[in-house]
């Protein structure tokens, strides 16, 4: 599933973020790869999701024999292997250092099977560790690693002849919009340009071919095979203005956060309880067979609508100073106050959201060329700060100004001063005077973000 996938990923980038440890980060890199190798449409958008049912054919046995394939399409069938598969592909000393790693037994390692799905099969897991492998065969770390690399390439290959499973190619604007906010992460974390290219060119796809613009703007939910259908949804419009402010923080195109805005501000128009509070999950005029609208703040597979709106409101005021968010912001959180002190592990998200409505909002806005080395230099250290804590605004280009200041008109004031990158630091809606050292702006970053907690 896309949002699996997505969310997943976002999950392991946090955990490295937080710790470091490479073992992450080559998980949501390894992931990022199947995404965009195998679920991504050639112009851009992500595909839904691929069945977990597929035919099984082992690779040990000549496709022409009948046997050589099942008859029906079973759990993981695409995925799964018999030991003497690996036997057949692999020499021997790698065979013994494949089995003993990832666990490859004879009958198979599934221990609990009710339906038979997996009699005589093995799903391949790191059952063991690099350095308890080393140890088993007595051979360096490193040159274990190249083992284990070397012999999954190779099983990558063979099993790609078997029939894949069927794809569900339709593109879906929420599920999408969480896979562009995880290749957006991905971006600032790894600085890969390449992650960033698809992130926006997944945000083209939707814009180009489920959005139409003009006096009526219309978002559309899905799209396949160029038939677009289905006016969006709540969790539509959130997770694309999430995508969006995601998309311009790792990037700083300002078309990203014009738009973003537009699709804010749509979104609280067409959603929003301005009585009561919090969003409908869909708009009025959504469909006539509707006999009631419903607001649900329940976080399910996917965060609600209603949270990440929220949170983006929160994002939104901080970058613009529009009061039009924080009203909503705080409408939404009281309605759900009640939720959230009785039945808090059912709102995990609005928790996030409380929680960064209550940081203090800090704004950074940097002026100079993207790609010059004094703009880096400064990028590299408000990137040392948790993202969730800032929100920075780039002005490369006198035109990035002109975009911008009709939302932020405080941009105006902004100048580059002394020929050189310049950062303007601003928090209870004022800004200090600007910087150029790194050094200083690090003094000013530590004191706008302590204490954490904004005054009210």
């Amino acid at each position: 599933m896309l949002y699996d996938n997505a969310q997943l990923i976002g999950a392991y980038l946090d955990a490295f973020s937080l710790t470091g440890n490479d073992r992450f980060a080559a998980v949501a890199k390894e992931s990022l790869a199947y995404v965009l190798r195998d679920m991504t449409h050639p112009e851009g958008g992500f595909y839904s999701a691929e069945d977990a049912d597929s035919i099984y054919r082992d690779l040990a046995r000549d496709p022409s024999d009948p046997d050589a394939a099942d008859k029906e399409k079973s759990e993981g069938g695409f995925y799964v292997w018999k030991l003497e598969e690996i036997r057949h592909l692999l020499d021997k000393e790698t065979v013994d250092i494949v089995t003993f790693h990832y666990s490859v037994l004879e009958g198979g390692n599934v221990t609990h099977d009710p339906m038979k799905e997996f009699t005589g099969k093995n799903i391949i897991y790191r059952a063991r560790t690099i350095p308890e492998t080393a140890a088993r065969f007595d051979r360096p770390e490193v040159e274990i690693k190249q083992v284990l690399n070397t012999a999954r390439q190779d099983l990558f290959a063979a099993r790609n002849e078997r029939p894949r499973p069927h794809l569900d190619d339709k593109v879906l604007v929420d599920w999408n919009g969480l896979m562009i906010s995880a290749l957006a992460k991905a971006s600032r974390l790894f600085e890969d340009p390449l992650y960033l290219e698809a992130a926006e060119k997944a945000v083209r796809f939707i814009h180009d071919r489920m959005y139409e613009g003009g006096e009526h703007p219309e978002l559309y939910r899905r799209w396949r095979d160029g038939d677009r259908k289905v006016s969006a949804m709540a969790t539509d419009y959130a997770f694309l203005v999430q995508a969006l402010l995601d998309t311009y923080a790792a990037g700083f195109d300002p078309w990203m956060l014009t738009w973003a805005i537009e699709i804010g501000d749509l979104m609280i128009e067409r959603f929003f309880d301005d009585q009561q509070g919090g969003f409908y999950t869909t708009h009025e005029h959504q469909d006539e067979h509707l006999l009631m609208r419903v607001k649900d703040v329940t976080d399910s597979v996917i965060p609600s609508a209603a949270s990440v709106a929220t949170l983006n409101c929160i994002r939104l005021y901080r970058l613009t100073g529009k009061e039009q968010y924080c009203r909503v912001t705080e409408r939404t959180l009281q309605a759900t106050l009640q939720r959230i002190r009785n039945q808090p592990a059912s709102v995990p998200e609005m928790l996030v959201s409380l929680g960064s409505h209550l940081l203090r909002s800090v704004e950074v806005v940097l002026v100079g060329k993207r790609h010059s080395a004094d703009v880096q230099s400064l990028l590299n250290k408000i990137n040392d700060f948790p993202p969730e804590t800032l929100q920075v605004v780039l002005l490369a280009e006198e035109t990035d100004r002109q975009a911008l200041a009709r939302h932020m008109p405080y941009l105006e004031e902004m100048p580059m001063v002394e020929n050189g990158a310049t950062a303007y630091i601003c928090y209870n809606r004022t800004c200090q005077n600007p910087v150029h050292d790194p050094d200083a702006l690090v003094r000013l970053l530590k004191e706008a973000t302590e204490p954490p907690l904004r005054k009210t």
